[in-house]
């Protein structure tokens, strides 16, 4: 940790150092005090999720069951981070190709399973 101190000491005063961290309560104070703006971002509400899952998916896919799709994201995706979420519904559509369904259908199922796992792991 004490080298990474110093070697903000030797930085010029025109370079931008932007770091990011979702374990904020790891970093020692004495590191994050070098930092002259912090910026929280918070994780996503429902209403954010559906923006992030059209946005993400761009009327190329249809859910297999919406009610499902509706119960994941005020549910599944709580708690959960945009990287993480998107990741999951990614791979999602992955799967279903690689397992040769229809590529334009999302299963719900396979959706909440990843964001389980990713919970837990």
């Amino acid at each position: 940790m004490s080298s990474i101190l110093q070697l903000f000491d030797f930085i010029s005063q025109d370079t931008i150092i932007i770091a990011a961290t979702n374990q904020l309560q790891m970093i020692d104070e004495a590191l994050i005090r070098r930092f002259d703006l912090t910026i929280k971002i918070d994780l996503p509400t429902p209403i954010q999720v559906h923006s992030l899952v059209q946005y993400t998916i761009k009327d190329r896919f249809k859910f297999d069951n919406e009610k499902a799709k509706e119960e994941i994201i005020n549910k599944e995706c709580n708690n959960l981070s945009y990287y993480v979420i998107k990741q999951a519904l990614l791979n999602a559509i992955k799967r279903n190709v690689l397992d040769g369904y229809d590529n334009n259908v999302i299963r719900t199922d396979i959706w909440k399973k990843l964001l389980h796992d990713k919970r837990i792991g």
